[in-house]
């Protein structure tokens, strides 16, 4: 079982790793991102310690290829806040018919009606070991 998870690096990293480190105990291979440190503090992009270059796009386009190779895509919206690239990768997700599931209720309703669901990592998990 493979996920990606996408969330506001700059606002709920800490709790983004949290998501990792839940999913890994689960036997969930996390393809992106890599829990590390941010090492561009400062920056819009961030870029972590185990990213393979600091070119924003490409960082970008390595993610999405992750979310083509995963089972689902997990949105760590803590307060329900999505941003705009964690919206871009939803939406490639959906064309890329991919599970999307928020760890809360997304604060946009079209999201809302967008996603697959709202559950815990340890549910999702299950869902799809179930399936």
């Amino acid at each position: 079982m493979k996920c990606v998870i996408s969330g506001s690096f700059r606002k709920h990293y800490d709790d983004i790793c949290r998501v990792i480190s839940e999913f890994e105990k689960l036997s969930v291979e996390v393809l992106s991102p890599k829990k590390s440190a941010i090492v561009n503090t400062n920056e819009t992009f961030a870029i972590l310690e185990t990213d393979k270059s600091n070119d924003s796009k490409e960082l970008e386009e390595d993610h999405l290829n992750a979310i083509r190779q995963c089972d689902f895509l997990y949105i760590c919206d803590i307060g329900g806040y999505i941003g705009t690239s964690t919206l871009l990768e939803i939406g490639f997700a959906i064309g890329a018919a991919k599970a999307v599931y928020c760890i809360e209720q997304p604060k946009e309703p079209i999201i809302r009606i967008l996603i697959t669901g709202i559950a815990s990592p340890k549910e999702t998990a299950h869902i799809y070991a179930t399936t």
